[in-house]
């Protein structure tokens, strides 16, 4: 690549949602402003946090001129999401959880992996952690270019990579030509559809294998719930990819792991609520079961899931 090229450095937004994540807010932000990366801006988007939290988004704002902040009624993070995305300007687009801490180097090997390849988007690798001491951030090693659908394994099916946000840049000019957004009914899963939409939308991905972005085990947070209205919408985010994917498609093997996935999330969900005392029953076992009847055919039920998902099937009569 030409020098002069090289050292141009195009703006890269980044877009934070915050939900009464004080605790962690400063430490994210110091790891953002802080990056090599020198031409970047910082939008923290208040998603309706308590007086303290969105109190200390201002404070930020006003310490760092890179960081503006936009307050708005909660809504969700898909929600605060689009909201970013609007107020962006950048060429790129990189999104970061708010209780999480990027390697200082991360923006730098991002937008340097898409540049030197032409590519469409890069990923990375992560490292999970609940202390600081627990993080350990990679050296730099060489780049992997990806196409056709070997990229859509990547997304869907390669934990190390995944349908994550947080371990991916995006060019913002993709993303405004195909008018894609956050599904905004979605509290789950929302992040792996929107990583595939914009998959579908474009032509290659780099991967770096490097761990540049630390992701903090929250003990509270979606993943480690028990059963409540954001982990059952995870059946619709299922659904919503394994009909994407069928739309584009994709290869029959993936197909059938998500698939698969699907009839897991709603024979595990329809188990928990049917055994359980929720007020979520008479809405969500009906819509559960219909899902069920309307996707249990497509491949061979009792080769895919597991004794045990299909003696739930037989017990709860949804088969």
């Amino acid at each position: 690549m030409d020098d002069k090229v090289k050292t141009k450095k195009e703006l890269v937004s980044i877009i934070v949602p915050v939900f009464n994540t004080e605790k962690y807010l400063i430490e994210c932000v110091d790891g953002l402003v802080n990056q090599s990366y020198p031409n970047k801006e910082l939008i923290l988007v208040d998603d309706g946090s308590k007086r303290e939290c969105a109190e200390l988004c201002d404070k930020i704002a006003l310490q760092y001129s890179s960081v503006t902040v936009v307050h708005k009624q909660n809504g969700g993070v898909s929600s605060a999401r689009n909201i970013g995305m609007k107020k962006a300007k950048g060429k790129y687009l990189y999104f970061c959880d708010s209780d999480d801490i990027p390697a200082p180097n991360l923006l730098n090997r991002l937008v340097d992996s898409i540049e030197d390849t032409n590519g469409d988007l890069s990923v990375c690798g992560y490292v999970r952690f609940k202390t600081k001491d627990e993080i350990h951030f990679s050296n730099e090693k060489d780049n992997k270019s990806v196409f056709g659908d070997e990229r859509l394994n990547i997304a869907i099916c390669n934990h190390r990579y995944g349908g994550y946000l947080w371990n991916k840049l995006f060019i913002k000019k993709y993303i405004d030509d195909n008018s894609l957004r956050f599904d905004e009914s979605l509290d789950i899963i929302e992040d792996a559809l929107f990583v595939l939409e914009y998959i579908c939308k474009t032509h290659s991905l780099v991967v770096l294998d490097e761990n540049l972005y630390a992701y903090r085990d929250n003990e509270f947070g979606i993943t480690n719930s028990s059963l409540s209205q954001k982990t059952l919408t995870a059946t619709i985010g299922q659904k919503k990819v394994f009909e994407l994917l069928v739309k584009e498609n994709a290869p029959v093997q993936l197909q059938k792991w998500v698939w698969r996935k699907l009839m897991q999330s709603i024979v595990v969900s329809y188990k928990k609520l049917f055994f359980s005392k929720s007020t979520m029953r008479g809405k969500w076992l009906p819509r559960l079961k219909d899902m069920f009847e309307n996707y249990k055919l497509i491949f061979n039920i009792r080769k895919e899931l597991s004794h045990k998902e299909i003696a739930y099937c037989i017990l709860l009569k949804i088969t």
